[in-house]
């Protein structure tokens, strides 16, 4: 009897098609793995047009017709080369270091892009190999084998415009037959490029090279009339530290974030002949800059922070993966404001859980309180496993919480920075009426320098604890600067359903909103946490406006304070019965 094929090679090609690259430029990042390993300086992505293509009454836009990965790296000999796009073979399978490892990128990412690649390489000048696999010609031919590898010329356009960059070893990658790109247009992947390509190799694009070692990689648009355009790649870097980045003109020569922590784990795991071993795992930490958190979150450098949103898992200077696992809520923004990076080795991929395409870290997740005695109790292999995992989780958990506190206490403004008063509160006050009688300042006109003094005091407990982290110098100034306001808001919190509440010192009228009620829960900090500040602006300019009224009421129509604070009861129980009705809405 005949044998049996375990498998067959166009349908097993086919397959690997939907091996889940998330994006082109992720696949594209698979190719510069394997530059970067043969010890590149240089990466060329370019992009090939083919003629105007029409769109009715729209404009004609040139669209791709194929790309290619070129660098000045070592090249590769015959044998590496005739088995470069063979599945399940690779020059690193059994090392313990390197960007690539699975012998998967480069068939993988080519072919979940293209149904044609090419590999041209070279380790001597003008003596070029050959390698390519064509998937309508296997279907076709029911090809079963790699040809041999064949001496070839770099293609004519490639060599016209980049003979400069041709040196005399390095490979070129071709994909021809682009069926399965996300986009029609080069300059749309210059753009994710930008974003999710610049921040993968952010260690490779910066001038620091204590962690990854430069590289200059640019991207190339040539158009059917041979016109180029040229790119040079900055980092994206989510801790922004990083420079040159590509931020914006303004910042992209300085730190716009400062160090927050650097934590160091010394982790255990089993080397290839199953002994123990230790690896390294450092978490890094950074806070943005009070100034640029001032920006806000509607600014485009606080968008710009948004999209790098998360926690940064980096495997020997690339990153394999941001996002949240668990650890936050992209619903709240200002998540934004602090960035953390978790550097490992290779060695420690079972561990993390990458997956072959480099994409993602399986095992990593926010573990419960109640789920952790249970994975430490654990023995074997997942020992190691679930003890990096409890002891990431703990860190991360423990970071994320300190540095959003420090960030929230920011969120009230410049106010916790410097006087306490923010360009909302400055306008405010220069529109009313300072000399206009209120209770304020008759009561400040009367009460003696003890009373003085005790109202002081307690409005320092009340500063205090709207801005603990500022010293009691800064708020000593604070309550100085305050007696230059007519009007100002302060949070404090209370029982009951009161939700705004009236105090003074010396000449200003302070509304105290108490932040232990239904309506700042549900809506003004709701509100006070949005991008865009305007809605938390108007909420807090009418409530200034009602304790400003109440204020001088006091004092023309003769209306006590008791009567006042009635009112105030009253108001905050029909506020607090009405707020059904919104979520209803």
């Amino acid at each position: 009897m005949d044998g049996v094929g375990i498998i067959s090679a166009s349908f097993a090609l086919q397959s690997l098609r939907n091996s889940g690259y998330k994006s082109t430029a992720l696949a594209v990042a698979e190719l510069v793995d394997n530059s970067i390993d043969a010890g590149a300086t240089d990466v060329d992505v370019i992009n090939l047009s083919e003629e105007e293509i029409g769109q009715g009454n729209r404009q004609s836009y040139q669209k791709v017709k194929s790309i290619g990965i070129l660098d000045n790296g070592s090249g590769m000999d015959l044998n590496t080369l005739h088995r470069c796009l063979s599945l399940g073979w690779g020059t690193k399978l059994k090392e313990e270091s390197g960007l690539g490892k699975y012998g998967f990128g480069l068939k993988g990412a080519s072919l979940a892009t293209c149904k044609k690649v090419s590999v041209y390489t070279w380790q001597k000048p003008d003596q070029v190999f050959k390698v390519h696999i064509d998937l309508d010609e296997i279907k076709e031919k029911s090809l079963k084998n790699i040809n041999d590898p064949v001496t070839a010329k770099i293609p004519e356009q490639i060599k016209m415009e980049f003979g400069d960059k041709i040196k005399n070893s390095g490979t070129l990658v071709l994909w021809e037959k682009l069926d399965k790109i996300d986009f029609a247009m080069g300059r749309t992947l210059v753009n994710r490029l930008q974003k999710d390509f610049c921040r993968i190799y952010r260690h490779f694009l910066d001038d620091d090279d204590s962690y990854g070692k430069k590289r200059n990689i640019k991207v190339h648009i040539i158009e059917s009339s041979g016109k180029k355009r040229s790119f040079s790649l900055k980092a994206n870097d989510p801790l922004y530290q990083l420079t040159p980045n590509n931020i914006d003109a303004l910042h992209e020569n300085e730190s716009t974030n400062e160090i927050f922590e650097n934590i160091d784990l010394d982790v255990e795991y089993l080397g290839n002949n199953g002994e123990k071993k230790i690896s390294r795992v450092e978490i890094r930490s950074s806070i943005a800059k009070p100034e640029i958190q001032a920006l806000g979150g509607s600014s485009d450098v606080g968008r710009h922070y948004a999209n790098n949103t998360g926690i940064s898992f980096v495997r020997e200077g690339r990153e394999i993966e941001l996002a949240e696992f668990g650890f936050l809520d992209r619903s709240e923004p200002r998540h934004r404001w602090w960035g953390m990076e978790v550097r490992f080795q290779p060695e420690l991929d079972d561990l993390f859980g990458v997956t072959t395409n480099k994409q993602h870290v399986r095992n990593i997740r926010s573990i419960s309180s109640e789920e952790a005695p249970e994975l430490y109790e654990s023995a074997g292999e997942d020992q190691f496993k679930n003890i990096l995992i409890l002891e990431l989780s703990k860190h991360i958990k423990d970071l994320r919480s300190k540095m959003l506190k420090q960030i929230t206490v920011r969120a009230k403004g410049s106010r916790s920075e410097n006087t306490g008063i923010d360009k909302v509160e400055e306008k405010v006050n220069k529109k009313i009426d300072k000399d206009k009688p209120t209770e304020s300042k008759k009561v400040d006109s009367e009460i003696s320098s003890e009373e003085r003094k005790k109202q002081e005091d307690k409005m320092k407990v009340l500063l205090k604890k709207n801005y603990p982290t500022n010293s009691d110098d800064e708020v000593k100034k604070m309550v100085s600067d305050l007696k230059k306001m007519s009007v100002t808001l302060k949070q404090d919190d209370w029982p009951g359903s009161l939700f705004i509440d009236r105090q003074s010192i010396n000449g200003c009228a302070v509304g105290v909103i108490n932040t232990n009620t239904e309506f700042f829960k549900k809506f003004f900090d709701v509100l006070d946490k949005m991008d865009d500040s305007r809605p938390v602006d108007a909420l807090r300019i009418l409530i200034m406006a009602y304790i400003r009224a109440e204020d001088e009421m006091s004092i023309s129509h003769q209306l006590d304070r008791q009567t006042l604070e009635q009112f105030r009861s009253v108001w905050s129980n029909h506020l607090q019965a009405l707020i059904p009705i919104a979520h209803e809405s």
